[in-house]
């Protein structure tokens, strides 16, 4: 890079500083005003501008015409004809427009800072899978969700120490406003189950505080409504009143909540209150979002295609569940509303075993964890309410955090919208799933937060709704260079093309284990055959994209696309060719097996997971 050039010498005269300022800085008579770009919505260099000078004139005349107007020659850049300048931060905006005006100067424009997409500190962050599918991470360099209020209408949030309950520690640093406990009729809004403390925590939990997981916008006020208490008998469970969750609609609308959470289903009809109370929370301009029921956890592998309520209400926001790839959980409600309505959108829930491990799943690590008290991740504790622990759950309730959680995340970034026009957001940022467009099972796609709330032009309103949006000029996609995950036993030698041999016999596919939800997972076989080299555990790789060979991705021939697939998948997407017996070679854990560990750590490494399964797929298993 060149240096910054010497000023002109002090025996120069004044005489002749005078005349090269009349040469270098007059305009010609075909000379056109330039532009000054001032940035103002954007992070600035401070004391710093870019340069454009005219193509006619040389670099060592620039020096001139920039003391000239108040300004220092810093550098020119590597890009022709720009430099970066030198000017008195309070002068920014007036040298600008003098040098724009010159005549010999294209275009002035303020320096701005642009980010890394952010990454959280949280230690357990590296387990959120179901966040990064939906690009919360990506999202957080437009917004956390300040000034919002999500309202969580639910068993109530541990949210502060009072009395027998004590505050979730992921939750110290979260805002709480307004709470209210409509089942005891009093001011504290305390959690008695742990449903309500892990929804909430999926929404905002406190991030970048080195401990626990992230919330999706999580500078996002939580408002905690309570409506629902303990079964009579059994306090592991809950219920809530029609009542109840009516006046907590009310309350959670009138205190000014702009996105309400309702995490909870029955297959009976909308009560007249319940429809008032959200006509009127609609009328504030709140966005009401629900889960579309979890009729499959009766272990016959269908949630069926009703929705639950109130998701079934045409003006609630219907949510069913995805696991890693982004289709339907065997569990989740989908379908018809009230009045034809269909499910909006799929978010990430999970979908690990059924009890009894006979329904096709994702493995037990298809689950969405937050933290929540002990006792509701593990039934053997005894029911108290000041000791905590990250609990995997699965459900349409965790689905449609997440979509509170994007919704939080757009009413912070565009706070004029109404709730029509961020619901209309919500579906057409998403990224469609399942049967090619708007289908029963997963609506207009998996929910995506970062396409939802991404402005490119910069006007001030989103990309997916922009009647005139920026049309970048096209070019060149530079191919992406893999990584492969960090561990010396997955290292795998540069694969040599090689002709393809004739089998000489059909190989009889494995059998799927079975497994129930709290075994360990059963491995599959280890692979044999003969491979192309072997590993070195110094070796260095750099794979070349291949197209998927086996139909629908089942590389473990299970006749299902599972979790012990989803390393095969995307090594076969992305790095390398097969090996034999159909099963892709990597093995993260070291344990001689591949495994749903071994395909999440790939997965992590490799970029995340693929959005949906190829046409026909019966979809994960």
């Amino acid at each position: 890079m060149r240096q910054k050039r010497l000023p002109p010498l002090r025996t120069i005269i004044i005489a002749s500083v005078a005349l090269a300022w009349l040469i270098v800085s007059r305009p010609g008579p075909d000379a056109e005003r330039g532009v000054y770009i001032p940035h103002p919505d954007s992070q600035q260099v401070a004391g710093q501008l870019t340069v454009q000078f005219a193509d006619n004139i040389p670099e060592d005349r620039w020096d001139d015409i920039l003391a000239a107007h108040g300004a220092e020659l810093e550098r020119p850049m590597l890009v022709e004809g720009f430099a970066v300048v030198s000017v008195p931060d309070d002068r920014r905006s007036e040298i600008g427009e003098a040098l724009a005006a010159s005549g010999v100067v294209r275009t002035v424009e303020a320096i701005t800072y642009r980010y890394p997409a952010a990454i959280p500190n949280d230690e357990l962050w590296i387990d959120q899978w179901n966040l990064r599918l939906i690009s919360a991470d990506n999202a957080w360099d437009t917004t956390q969700g300040e000034g919002v209020v999500v309202a969580v209408i639910d068993t109530g949030v541990a949210y502060e120490n009072f009395g027998n309950f004590k505050q979730a520690p992921d939750l110290a640093g979260t805002t709480i406003v307004d709470p209210y406990d409509f089942y005891n009729d009093d001011g504290n809004a305390n959690d008695d189950n742990g449903h309500g403390t892990h929804i909430a925590g999926t929404i905002a939990q406190t991030t970048n505080n080195s401990y626990g997981l992230a919330g999706i916008a999580y500078k996002t006020s939580i408002m905690p409504v309570k409506v629902c208490g303990p079964v009579p008998g059994d306090p592991r469970r809950s219920q809530c009143s029609t009542t109840a969750i009516a006046d907590g609609i009310r309350w959670a609308a009138e205190h000014g909540a702009k996105v309400i959470n309702m995490s909870l289903s029955d297959p009976d009809n909308v009560t007249v209150a319940e429809s008032e109370a959200l006509e009127f929370a609609l009328s504030t301009g709140a966005v009401l979002i629900a889960a579309a029921g979890n009729g499959g956890a009766d272990e016959e592998g269908d949630g069926g295609p009703v929705l639950g309520y109130p998701a079934a209400v045409p003006i609630v926001i219907a949510v069913s569940a995805s696991g890693f790839f982004g289709s339907l959980a065997y569990y989740s409600n989908y379908g018809v509303g009230v009045a034809n309505t269909n499910v909006d959108v799929i978010a990430p829930g999970g979908n690990p075993p059924s009890g009894n491990g006979s329904i096709p799943n994702e493995g037990p690590t298809s689950v969405i964890t937050q933290e929540s008290y002990r006792f509701f991740c593990d039934p053997v504790w005894p029911v108290e309410f000041q000791t905590f622990a990250f609990c995997p759950f699965a459900g349409t309730s965790m689905a449609a955090a997440h979509v509170s959680g994007v919704a939080a995340l757009i009413r912070s970034a565009y706070p004029n919208l109404n709730g029509t026009q961020v619901r209309a957001l919500i579906q057409c940022s998403a990224a469609d799933v399942g049967d090619p467009g708007i289908d029963l099972k997963t609506g207009h796609g998996l929910v995506q937060a970062d396409a939802a709330v991404r402005d490119t032009d910069g006007d001030h309103i989103p990309d997916c709704i922009d009647n005139t949006p920026f049309t970048p000029t096209p070019s060149p996609t530079p191919s992406p260079t893999p990584i492969p995950p960090p561990n010396d036993c997955l290292v795998t030698p540069t694969p040599t093309p090689s002709p393809t041999p004739t089998p000489t016999a059909t190989p009889t596919p494995p059998t799927s284990p079975t497994a129930t939800a709290t075994d360990t997972p059963v491995p599959t076989a280890t692979p044999t055959g003969n491979v192309t080299g072997t590993p070195s555990p110094t070796a260095t790789v750099t794979f070349s994209p291949t197209p998927l060979p086996i139909s629908c991705g089942d590389v473990n021939c299970s006749g299902t696309v599972d979790t012990h697939d989803a390393l095969g998948i995307i090594r076969f997407l992305v790095f390398a060719e097969p090996v034999a017996d159909c099963i892709s070679k990597g093995y993260v854990n070291c344990d001689g097996v591949l495994d749903p560990a071994d395909a999440l750590v790939i997965l992590r490494y490799a970029g995340g997971l693929p959005l949906g399964l190829p046409a026909g797929c019966p979809g994960p298993g």
